[in-house]
């Protein structure tokens, strides 16, 4: 049996192993059982898009006796937060619930995380989840006293940003400012001077802010959760000829300035103040 290991990102507020596991088959059908069908095609054709041709979407209620159907099952009357929802996941079928559209596709969403670590077999489990702030991303223009909280990716005016400064920030405005009664978390990623990053050196932030958005509570870890099912794989080592992330053929960015070094003279990686920095040895900023 092979070893898996699934990755939750925001973390689910309860999640439960069932025991056994699902087994994904080639075709099936995407169950919308609720009176208001419409209103869940977006997160359906998004399922659909990831399980294949071979799944097709249905709405009967009559068809949940369907064998393996995953069911989206939209109920206003649901005891859950609005944008709440519950996965369910069974040898004979998987069932997403949640009182409104939004809950759905925030279900729907999580599943995928576990189909994307193992695309053959899911868990079976149950998962509660919901969001902290109903708005999690706003503009600038807000009036009244309503407000929200602004941090940020903590990776402007550098090269490969700063990790803690940025978990630090991006956690402390989400549960200071859903105690102080913040009704959004806008997570900003500054330009200054011209973005001297790549775009990737922001991930970290962007995937620490969603979760920050979500769930505060759930940062009192500083990693993303991950459910061990079975011993954690085990990863051939690569040879140290062969890196496994090689830098790219050119790798000056163009919408970055050139860098200089203090005494105004071009930076280059045979400047005798970066000599010993073996880490900059593959990046190349010219003119």
């Amino acid at each position: 049996m092979k070893p898996s290991r699934f990755l939750f990102a925001p973390i689910p507020r309860r999640l439960n192993s069932l025991g056994g596991w699902f087994r994904m088959p080639s075709t099936g059908n995407i169950v919308l059982p609720g009176r208001r069908p419409n209103e869940l095609v977006f997160a359906a054709e998004k399922l659909k898009s990831r399980l294949g041709e071979g799944w097709r979407i249905t709405a009967s209620q009559a068809a949940r006796s369907l064998k393996k159907p995953i069911v989206l099952d939209m109920d206003p009357a649901a005891a859950r937060p609005p944008e709440g929802y519950s996965l369910e996941v069974k040898e004979n079928g998987i069932v997403i619930a949640a009182p409104r559209p939004a809950g759905i596709y925030y279900g729907v969403c999580t599943f995928l995380q576990l189909l994307a670590s193992d695309p053959q077999r899911i868990p079976c489990l149950s998962v509660v989840d919901w969001p902290d702030f109903p708005v999690r991303c706003v503009k600038f223009a807000e009036s009244g006293l309503e407000f929200h909280v602004c941090p940020g990716t903590s990776s402007w005016n550098s090269i490969t940003g700063r990790t803690e400064n940025a978990i630090n920030n991006l956690r402390n405005a989400g549960v200071q400012g859903l105690a102080a009664g913040a009704t959004g978390f806008l997570n900003t990623d500054w330009g200054d001077n011209g973005h001297l990053h790549y775009l990737p050196v922001s991930y970290l932030g962007f995937l620490y802010g969603a979760c920050s958005s979500w769930n505060a509570d759930s940062l009192a870890i500083r990693e993303p959760s991950t459910i061990n099912l079975q011993p954690p794989r085990r990863v051939k080592r690569l040879s140290p000829a062969k890196p496994a992330c090689a830098p790219p053929k050119s790798s000056t960015p163009t919408h970055s300035p050139a860098v200089r070094l203090a005494d105004g003279r071009p930076w280059s990686r045979r400047s005798p103040a970066m000599r010993g920095w073996a880490g900059l040895s593959t990046l190349s900023l010219r003119k």
